[in-house]
């Protein structure tokens, strides 16, 4: 019996890391293709327009995420039996968070003083992200119940109508307005279909006079609220010191090579997000057990970072050719920097999931709160000689400091991450990694068709290189906990 609830477990996690997967892929590649319409169009003075609105609007709409849909799979998780009333809770406070939001917006539309159209343009696309921010609370419910092919069918029904409305849109030449106009209308469909699914699939949310719950819930999510916050505006600090400095063509460099690299985290993310509930119902396990699975998850992740961000490092100018067109070429530097930045948030993002399921949320919050403040600190300095490029490498550094904290974090609270006999391992990726690389830049030219044959074949090198080197991770069994084994109790 424990052996067949092993095994539905790991085909469980399987599912649902393939089912947030697709749905990433499928965000990826219309956001990608969506973003590269609107740049097209826009032109790169007025795509750095609409990145600066964005990131006004980005900036303050993390607010209303507060850590509620982790909290929300977290507790549906654990107590099924009251999942109507914790789906109710959490919408509640939801919405008393997107009012306070709808507010500092309109204030910050005064305060910065745009120009009517930006400041229109501002008002429609906070009203779309702050739709969407109400639909992420429905979905948690598939992920709480472990049902994340219901987040992939909506997610492709949501992309695919935004990216034929963008398509509309640019045929008709509407304007900037119509733009995010069309993301609104992509949300509103999102936000109803998800509402239909979770009530019709499985609960529908219970709202009481009793406010215990919903206080509660803000309780328990501030802290990695907090965390979100930081994590989401530290990218718009760089947009904002850009424009500040007059550089709006840097605003729109920046922000190209930055849509490319960022949905590639999606991919450690959907790892995390499918194996998250398990995670919060299995933190009682021994420590030996979390540390098997940690260093699985950052064996196969460091496996992956490497040649993606190898690839992304030397065919920038052919991505960036492709994507947005030769108007935007210098976003190829930026995209070089970043690559190093992206290999990084790798690491630390299943990092935040660890943490979080071990009850470590301060731990998340204080981190990211100190890139956040590390970021602002190197833009302030060298942004103003270095440009674009100062500010992805105000990145890099960030991501970097933010991984070193998460590791020492989880090391602190008695699981050693990364131990001596991982080297050898680190050593033969690397070694793979610089092989085929030398391959790749020996033999890449001018011809696209030609890089991407090239890209593909080092690809292929690397993968036969790490079973040469037989440095391919091995799928560690879970064990149980054994008779006499004490439950795990994790320090803050």
């Amino acid at each position: 019996m424990k052996t067949s609830d092993s095994n539905n477990k790991k085909l469980n996690v399987a599912k649902n890391f393939f089912s947030f997967l697709s749905s990433r892929i499928l965000d990826i590649a219309t956001s990608l293709i969506t973003t590269a319409v609107v740049a097209r169009y826009l032109g790169v003075t007025k795509f750095g327009d609409y990145v600066f609105a964005m990131a006004v609007v980005l900036f303050i709409v993390p607010l209303t995420f507060f850590g509620l849909e982790r909290i929300t799979i977290r507790e549906i998780a654990r107590q099924k039996d009251k999942a109507d009333s914790i789906l109710g809770a959490a919408l509640l406070a939801r919405w008393v968070l997107v009012a306070i939001a709808g507010v500092i917006i309109a204030i910050s539309i005064y305060v910065i003083k745009v120009d009517w159209y930006i400041a229109l343009v501002i008002a429609v696309a906070a009203v779309s992200e702050l739709i969407n921010s109400s639909s992420t609370v429905f979905i948690s419910v598939f992920r709480a119940y472990e049902k994340m092919e219901y987040e992939t069918l909506i997610t492709l029904l949501s992309k695919i109508s935004s990216l034929i409305c963008v398509l509309i849109v640019v045929y008709l030449n509407l304007g900037m307005i119509a733009i995010v106009g069309a993301f609104a209308f992509s949300n509103i469909l999102k936000l109803v279909i998800s509402m239909y699914m979770a009530e019709k699939k499985f609960v529908k949310p219970k709202f009481t006079k009793d406010l215990q719950m919903v206080k509660f819930m803000i309780k328990e999510s501030y802290l990695l609220g907090v965390g979100i916050f930081f994590m989401m505006a530290l990218p718009r600090i760089s947009i904002f010191f850009l424009k500040n400095s007059g550089n709006i063509e840097g605003v729109a460099y920046f922000q190209a090579a930055f849509n490319i690299v960022q949905p590639l985290v999606m991919i450690p993310l959907s790892f995390g997000m499918a194996i998250f509930p398990i995670i919060s119902r299995s933190v009682s396990e021994t420590k030996d057990n979390i540390n098997r699975f940690s260093h699985n998850i950052s064996e196969s992740l460091f496996l992956l970072a490497l040649p993606i961000a190898a690839i992304i490092f030397l065919f920038s100018d052919d991505i960036i050719r492709i994507l947005f067109g030769k108007k935007f070429l210098p976003a190829a530097n930026v995209l070089r920097i970043l690559s190093f930045a992206m290999a990084v948030e790798f690491m630390f993002s299943i990092y935040e999931f660890l943490l979080t399921a071990m009850g470590l949320i301060k731990a998340v919050s204080i981190g990211r709160a100190i890139a956040f403040f590390l970021n602002l600190a190197i833009c302030m300095l060298i942004i103003p000689s270095y440009g674009y490029k100062g500010a992805a490498w105000a990145m890099v550094l960030s991501n970097g400091f933010l991984t070193a904290f998460f590791i020492i974090a989880i090391n602190n609270a008695g699981i050693n991450l990364f131990k001596a006999k991982m080297i050898p391992f680190i050593i033969k990726v690397i070694s793979a990694v610089c092989i085929a690389s030398l391959y790749i830049f020996y033999l890449k030219g001018t011809s696209i068709l030609k890089n991407i044959l090239v890209g593909i074949t080092g690809l292929l090198l690397y993968i036969v290189l790490m079973f040469f080197f037989k440095g391919l991770p091995k799928m560690i069994k879970k064990n149980g906990m054994k008779a006499g084994q004490k439950e795990v109790k994790w320090e803050n």
